[in-house]
């Protein structure tokens, strides 16, 4: 008989945190699950601990491929799953004991996708460093409305910590080069989310990231030339589906937040005369923007070397804070 969920786990060299992963699973207070592990061509001892566990739990499945990327990897587990919903995870994060329950008790009719709204950073014994992602309340969601979440910063954009029904997955969710190793989770719920029914937010703890310095978060370089494929990435199903107009101010404010993370990481290709940078300073002039966007855009109109002393200062005081805040707690 087919289970209620699939949790599809794409595995690639996680070897020393992938035992914690799947420990995390199997240990769920809802059981009635299937488990897919995909390794994704490991040259450690990644795909060992994969076969050891499929042996000793009836409920997990082991796929080897060569390695294609966590997309390909994510879209082979989708083939082979069994179950009417879906749930990522990636190999070197951890879920809370009651993150599958709080889930599936959440699915109902008409609910395409159920997110958990409280995600931690964790470090490697699973302690909490600090939430990166809260949410004071729940919603139920139409399609605009949870894109334009996704588009604001305001729900999570990775795909884990979610319930995704099956049906909503077709072969263009997934059409992504390997070229595109972050960011990869935003647009594909950005392509899910012009054609959801209704999307369910919970306000439960249902992620943890484990913190450690060869992640993605960690290791991935930003790069001006990027953020404007990943604009084009995310415009494209916004624009397919006739969404643009209505979206137009939030799509302002994830530009702003592109502008940001490239200004973080000190890419000097990012230019004042960039035709795409010029397209959003004059889109600011349209609107009402805040204190903090307006200080975004003139930091990327001084000279480099300014730029970087300011950027670097700022991240040092916003580290000072947040070591005096927990010390206070």
């Amino acid at each position: 008989m087919d289970r209620p969920i699939s949790v599809i786990v794409p595995v690639y060299n996680v070897a020393p945190f992938l035992k914690k992963c799947i420990d995390s699973i199997i240990v769920q207070s809802f059981a009635d699950f299937e488990l897919l592990l995909i390794d994704d061509g490991s040259q450690d001892e990644s795909a060992n601990i994969c076969d050891e566990y499929a042996l000793k739990d009836n409920r997990i499945k082991v796929v080897h491929q060569i390695n294609a990327g966590v997309t390909a990897a994510r879209r082979k587990g989708v083939e082979v799953a069994r179950s009417n919903w879906l749930c990522f995870v990636d190999g070197d994060d951890m879920l809370p004991k009651d993150a599958l329950l709080d889930l599936y008790n959440n699915r109902a009719a008409g609910v395409d996708i159920v997110i958990g709204s409280q995600i931690y950073m964790v470090d490697e014994q699973g302690k909490i460093v600090r939430k990166i992602c809260t949410q004071a309340s729940s919603n139920d969601w139409n399609n605009i409305e949870f894109l334009k979440a996704l588009l604001e910063g305001r729900t999570p954009l990775s795909v884990c910590g979610k319930l995704y029904r099956r049906d909503l997955f077709d072969s263009l969710v997934f059409d992504l080069p390997k070229s595109m190793p972050y960011g990869e989770d935003y647009i594909m719920n950005v392509r899910l989310a012009v054609k959801v029914q209704k999307v369910r937010a919970i306000d439960k703890h249902m992620y943890n990231y484990v913190q450690h310095g060869n992640s993605c978060m960690h290791t991935f370089q930003n790069t001006w030339e990027y953020a404007k494929s990943m604009n084009d990435f995310i415009l494209h199903p916004i624009k397919a589906h006739g969404l643009e107009e209505v979206c137009k101010k939030s799509i302002f404010y994830a530009r702003i937040h592109m502008l940001l993370e490239v200004l973080i990481d000190n890419d000097p290709g990012l230019s004042k005369e960039d035709p795409f940078f010029i397209e959003i300073k004059e889109y600011a002039k349209t609107i009402n923007v805040s204190l903090r966007e307006c200080l975004i855009l003139k930091i990327v109109a001084c000279p480099f070397h300014l730029r970087c002393y300011i950027i670097d200062t700022a991240r040092k005081v916003s580290q000072l804070f947040r070591n005096l805040l927990w010390w206070r707690n």
